[in-house]
């Protein structure tokens, strides 16, 4: 009996221990497989925003370019109408002819790829490089700012240095407006500011272009690491669009977004996830045949609007 006992304890013991141990190899290879996709997650981060930055000093760089000739070009207008005031001022035209004859030459100067343009305090157009655009009105035009061009940039309320804005612009006859740089200085004599606007349209092109650049290096890339037996990487951004869907992703099947991330509504949260960064959620994969359970975990790009979901079957964990 007294061996029956102790044998009893003993596999008491081993039990609890099988029973504990059990428990904490389990938490420990969830742990070490939470680490191992949190540096995954960092590893396709950092690359992220070393490109961003790129990016976006390309795209500075680019703009503040086109703001510098933009400024050139509005200060030899000014320099243009400041000579014929100079005229009306020594008697050799009248003022309204100096204005007039000013106004003409503007609207003849050669602006390749831009328009110039003069607008007095009411906004209206007095001259243009384009005759169409004489006489129309730009008092409701804002920048993307919600800034209204007319008030910022009359010349009563500019400085002599000038300022730029970037804005939508629909013209007349126009079906839909486009982006807009312009610069803008005073000529106080006349109560005018004079205006050179480029568009902007083929630098958000050519941004538009890098980011796909970029998103078919990081395909090539997530499809080269391996995380567990059959896990993956996949990344949508805030409107629902899979950027990178995981190999056995099929877009006629089924919407990934709005049905296996369904599972767990905190994935669906833009606001939320922002918050947080990162988080811990499990999420079914659903309409598949194995119907797998999935350990996610998420990453968000505020800049981008880009989700990095790297994601592993429980049950090989287990």
């Amino acid at each position: 009996k007294i061996i029956i006992f102790i044998t009893l304890i003993i596999a008491a013991i081993a039990g609890a221990m099988m029973y504990f141990t059990h428990r904490d190899v389990g938490k420990a290879m969830l742990s070490a497989e939470e680490i191992s996709a949190r540096n995954v997650l960092e590893l396709v981060e950092l690359s992220i925003k070393a490109e961003y930055s790129k990016v976006l000093q390309d795209k500075c760089e680019t703009i503040l370019n086109i703001q510098r000739q933009l400024k050139g070009m509005t200060a030899s207008y000014a320099s243009i109408l400041e000579q014929y005031r100079v005229f009306a001022d020594r008697g050799l035209f009248s003022r309204q002819e100096a204005q007039r004859r000013s106004l003409e030459w503007l609207k003849s100067a050669n602006f390749e790829g831009g328009d110039a343009f003069v607008f007095g305090k009411d906004g209206l157009v007095v001259a243009h490089s384009d005759s169409y655009m004489q006489g129309t009105s730009i008092s409701s035009l804002q920048d993307i700012k919600g800034r209204n061009i007319v008030e910022e940039m009359r010349e009563d309320v500019l400085k002599d240095g000038g300022d730029s804005a970037v804005f939508y612009w629909k013209k007349p006859g126009e079906e839909s407006g486009s982006k807009k740089l312009g610069y803008f200085i005073p000529f106080a004599t006349w109560h005018w500011t004079v205006g050179a606007v480029v568009d902007i349209g083929d630098v958000e092109i050519e941004t538009q272009k890098k980011m796909e650049k970029l998103i078919d290096v990081l395909r090539q890339s997530f499809a080269k690491i391996q995380i567990a037996e059959n896990g993956y990487i996949f990344m949508f951004n805030g409107e629902g669009d899979m950027l990178i869907p995981p190999p056995w992703y099929h877009a006629e099947d089924y919407s990934l977004v709005d049905s296996v991330l369904a599972e767990n509504p905190a994935l669906g949260k833009p606001t939320l996830v922002a918050h947080n960064m990162r988080s811990q959620p499990y999420y079914v994969r659903r309409y598949t045949r194995n119907n797998r359970q999935m350990l996610a975990h998420i990453s968000y790009f505020k800049a981008f609007d880009w989700y990095i979901v790297v994601a592993v079957p429980v049950k090989e964990i287990q």
